[in-house]
């Protein structure tokens, strides 16, 4: 059975036809407003997710910078324990300095190589193979960023402004009463 709208009822008089066509335009005007308003909102989910990729593009080349320098530094360490030749235990050192060096200097290749997207495609399927590891290595991301944040957090002003009681204080004063 059709729709029948107020205007098809032969027996309203003209005003209530001029209402109900005005009610009609309203609804269609409405609608056209609501369309805008979704367009427009889903731009703007599109751009803040653009955004965040792009920014989130820029940490992760950031830190794959970082991640060349640490592996510079491990093997530096491997090199200055192999040529001091203080036996078994910093020849042992030196391995796995070396071996740190490697394993840190894959992973910012890994992360050079890849966007965003990529990389958390490839955590996800982390996640799902082997659990397991995927909780023993947040867990360790964790306690890293925490000593991180904790290292790099200025001092509170009552801390800051204790003597340091490394340092000498004044000679008293020699007056006599």
């Amino acid at each position: 059975m059709p729709k029948r709208s107020k205007t098809d009822d032969p027996s309203d008089t003209g005003q209530s036809r001029r209402a109900a066509q005005d009610n009609d335009m309203e609804e269609q005007n409405g609608g056209g407003v609501m369309d805008s308003a979704k367009q427009a909102a889903s731009h703007l989910v599109d751009q803040v997710k653009e955004q965040a990729t792009s920014r989130a593009d820029q940490q992760r080349h950031t830190v794959a910078s970082g991640l060349i320098a640490v592996a510079a530094a491990f093997r530096n360490m491997g090199d200055d324990l192999r040529n001091r030749d203080e036996g078994r235990v910093a020849e042992y050192a030196a391995q796995m300095g070396h071996a740190a060096s490697g394993q840190v200097e894959r992973l910012a290749r890994y992360l050079h190589g890849r966007n965003v997207r990529q990389v958390a495609s490839d955590v996800e399927d982390l996640a799902r193979r082997s659990p397991g590891m995927f909780l023993g290595g947040a867990f360790v991301l964790g306690l890293a960023a925490s000593r991180f944040l904790k290292s790099s957090r200025p001092a509170p002003d009552f801390i800051r402004n204790m003597p340091d009681p490394n340092r000498a204080l004044p000679p008293a004063s020699t007056r006599e009463t």
